[in-house]
């Protein structure tokens, strides 16, 4: 096979919306084999893009198999044309726009903490996001199974020393999905222990000695989105609960989209149960059986987490782009349905007995 049709697979194989996570691996496998050009300058058009992204990206770039691409906030001098440029939620405002750039969407947010982005209809290239369906996936984590038993995770139990039941650590008690009212809702039949500004208890917010309470104390940590929204899980679920040994209680994108990226019974989602009532005695029954306790925690023996290494793939994207613009990025990034109204609404509101 030729050089030109293997580049030809890959460009096109890597923007196709229907391979879900397979997308993630097949731009992983491409990077050993593509073409090294020319530097290519990725401008970050964003301030707060900047200040987040430009060291993280360089860092990364520097281990990366196709390694000729650096980030920056500013270009050289203006007569300086960048090969791709990264945006949120303005549109770049640059001396030109040269034919050969790729404009790409990044954004981490839900559909319904953005604004409108009509101003962008004709604009965009390439989207980088946590939706699966974008050209370059972003999850907030990813799990993939794994041929060998790591047996020392298999056998440790996580039960043990636990004396208190579910935490829920917030700032924004005034969500789109009103997740407050169902804690509270659900605060009426359980023990919540809720820690941050919509609750009672506190821990400085990403002390490690918070973190290090939460593994030995909980059973349960409720990993509540602040958004009903598709593909949207954040890393109340991969940081806050898989890696503090507790069992995440999810709420947030659909059941089938956790699949897409966690172990199945890694988690216990609120769409499985009518009430928050039904779910309260669920994690009752749970917490009382060691064994069942205990097999939430199975998966970790025979999956594993997949460093997605995003900057490595765009860069190897950019080596050989695909031409490609979203006429409306709007109508893409807000499809009918991609969110859900939320589980319980504010008739739940009250103090909890």
């Amino acid at each position: 096979m030729s050089k030109s049709s293997r580049n030809q697979g890959f460009t096109t194989g890597v923007h196709q919306k229907n391979n879900e996570t397979d997308k993630i691996f097949q731009q992983l496998r491409f990077l050993s084999n593509a073409t090294v050009a020319q530097q290519l300058l990725i401008l970050l058009a964003d301030a707060t893009l900047i200040w987040e992204l430009e060291n993280s990206a360089n860092e990364a770039f520097s281990t990366c198999p196709v390694s000729n691409c650096i980030a920056t906030g500013s270009l050289p001098s203006p007569d300086f044309s960048p090969d791709a440029v990264i945006f949120r939620y303005l549109l770049p405002v640059l001396p030109r726009r040269d034919a050969h750039q790729i404009w790409i969407f990044f954004s981490l947010e839900s559909p319904l903490n953005t604004p409108s982005f009509a101003n962008l209809n004709g604009v965009v290239n390439w989207t980088a996001t946590y939706r699966l369906d974008s050209d370059i996936p972003i999850p907030y984590g990813l799990y993939k199974p794994i041929g060998r038993v790591i047996s020392s995770e298999y056998k440790q139990s996580w039960f043990a020393g636990k004396s208190s039941l579910v935490a829920w650590f917030s700032s924004n008690c005034f969500t789109m999905n009103q997740r407050e009212a169902y804690v509270r809702e659900l605060s009426r039949y359980i023990q919540v222990d809720a820690y941050g500004s919509c609750g009672r208890h506190r821990c400085r917010r990403g002390s490690p000695a918070c973190w290090e309470m939460l593994a030995k104390k909980y059973k349960f940590y409720l990993a509540f989105e602040n958004s009903n929204c598709r593909h949207y899980i954040t890393e109340k679920l991969f940081f806050n609960a898989f890696q503090h040994n507790v069992i995440p209680v999810v709420m947030g994108a659909p059941r089938e989209d956790y699949l897409r990226l966690v172990p199945p019974n890694s988690f216990i989602h609120v769409d499985d149960f009518d009430t928050p009532q039904q779910l309260a005695e669920y994690l009752k029954h749970v917490a009382e059986n060691q064994s069942l306790y205990d097999s939430f925690f199975k998966w970790r023996s025979h999956y594993e987490a997949v460093n997605t290494r995003f900057w490595c793939r765009l860069c190897a994207m950019l080596n050989h782009p695909v031409p490609k613009t979203y006429d409306s990025l709007e109508s893409w990034w807000r499809p009918p349905d991609v969110c859900k109204p939320p589980k319980l609404f504010a008739v739940y509101d009250e103090a909890p007995r």
